[in-house]
């Protein structure tokens, strides 16, 4: 829904690039809820808001409360990172958006400011507390970046069980300009959390693979984009801030529906979902491809 984001991770927009369309070149939030609306009489039945940040888009509680009236659609969530969390509570929790997840790589203050541009861990984390205390289902995203360390995978992992979080570990994408992807470095933290707590194979959801923990209500799990080969059992299309409709990060094409949209072409709009949604391909060698930023499609 939006490309902005108020952080400058080095692995999402390496050297600080920023790839950012106009606001005119925007979808609204009244064509968002168009096209959503179509892909629910198609069938679709989960929605997740990503961006870039989403909370950073003005008048962001609209679209929510709009996206939580199309009949159709069962399950709603949101993907942030944190900082400006808190003060939206309130209107999260007077829309149906029931299920957060949010990005966080390291509880370290002077780390999170090396990889974010600046300190923003306390709003994380007050937003955190704000969500648990609300009833809202959070998750942690912790992407393991070329910096990443074992002791940020240990911290993250015993914040989240002790607090019934699922906490799942991703492996970077490898995008232009961001540094070497640290091979094997999933191995590496899955044995390290291992050591610590006795980690019991919970099966496959989506793309993660999901380990019970002994006296947690959160799991932990593991993400490998790169190497572990589960785009065939994908179901997920994206729509960009733009209007461009994929079907997978690593698709070198799409449909772009943007004016589409705009005319009311609902005819139009209907063909396109129906291409990305009805002859959905698995990634047909993308995977381990490189991207030229993550900011902007939804990752």
């Amino acid at each position: 829904m939006t490309d902005r984001c108020n952080l400058n991770c080095s692995y999402c927009a390496p050297g600080r690039l920023r790839v950012m369309s106009g606001r005119s070149d925007l979808l609204s939030y009244e064509e968002i809820t168009a096209i959503v609306t179509m892909a629910a009489e198609l069938g679709v039945t989960k929605v997740r808001v990503t961006g870039g940040e989403p909370l950073a888009r003005r008048g962001v509680g609209t679209l929510l409360t709009a996206l939580s009236g199309i009949d159709g659609i069962a399950t709603l969530g949101l993907t942030t990172n944190g900082t400006l969390l808190e003060r939206h509570i309130p209107g999260i929790i007077a829309t149906r958006f029931r299920r957060l997840n949010v990005s966080l790589d390291t509880l370290d203050h002077d780390r999170y400011r090396s990889l974010c541009g600046f300190d923003g861990l306390p709003r994380v984390l007050a937003g955190i507390r704000s969500a648990l205390d609300a009833g809202l289902r959070l998750k942690l995203n912790a992407v393991c970046w070329p910096g990443f360390r074992i002791s940020d995978a240990l911290d993250l992992s015993a914040f989240g069980l002790e607090r019934g979080m699922d906490v799942r570990f991703i492996g970077a994408m490898r995008v232009r300009g961001a540094g070497r992807v640290r091979e094997g470095i999933l191995d590496d933290v899955q044995e390290a959390i291992g050591s610590r707590w006795s980690l019991v194979p919970d099966g496959r959801r989506g793309s993660a693979n999901l380990f019970r923990v002994e006296g947690s209500t959160g799991r932990i799990g593991i993400i490998a984009p790169s190497s572990s080969g589960f785009c065939e059992g994908c179901g997920r299309i994206r729509l960009s801030s733009t209007g461009l409709l994929r079907s997978c990060l690593f698709s070198r094409g799409g449909v772009d529906i943007r004016e589409a949209a705009r005319q009311g072409n609902r005819s139009a709009i209907k063909a396109a979902l129906e291409s990305i949604i009805f002859n959905k391909e698995a990634a047909s060698g993308r995977e381990g491809g490189v991207v030229q930023t993550m900011m902007g499609i939804g990752g």
